[in-house]
């Protein structure tokens, strides 16, 4: 579902024209896999609704010739497949949209990640310490320890990271 507010300034249209564009392009890709439902939020039974699922009322800002003008609106994606639903909040002007869109895409679509092995007990430099590494890949990927003691059932870890060993 899009929650995205109609008539606002022309900067925030093309936005939303480009965010309906893409996410016709992932329908049209998926086989008709994909639907899409766009949501004008008017009444209040929909913005109650959107505000439910985790997208929020927005104040859009625009500087006009000789004064600034703010208008409120939703401009935020709820991906749902079955039980899992997971939410874009805010698809802001000159963010990102295709990456969000598909790893969205991707957590609702698979229920099991791929499981990493991060061997340990050897002085590996822990998951801690490999925020950037882990905050993206967690969203696709179970990183789950590995002591190589036989302890861990290793026929479940297609992939194995040994970093800095002692």
């Amino acid at each position: 579902k899009a929650y995205i507010s109609e008539n606002l300034s022309a900067e925030f249209d093309n936005h939303r024209r480009e965010i309906i564009n893409v996410l016709q392009e992932y329908r049209e890709l998926s086989n008709g896999n994909i639907e899409i439902d766009i949501i004008n939020p008017q009444s209040e039974e929909e913005k109650a609704e959107a505000v439910k699922l985790g997208i929020p009322q927005v104040n859009l800002q625009e500087q006009a010739k000789d004064k600034l003008e703010v208008q409120t609106a939703f401009i935020g994606l709820a991906f749902e497949m079955g039980a899992q639903t997971d939410v874009i909040p805010v698809l802001a002007p000159n963010a990102p949209i295709e990456y969000p869109i598909s790893k969205s895409i991707y957590k609702v679509s698979n229920e099991v990640k791929q499981k990493i092995g991060l061997v340990t007990g050897h002085g590996e430099t822990p998951k801690a310490n490999m925020p950037q590494l882990t905050q993206e890949a967690d969203v696709f990927y179970e990183f789950v320890d590995v002591k190589l003691d036989g302890s861990t059932k290793l026929s479940d870890i297609k992939t194995w990271l040994w970093l800095n060993p002692t």
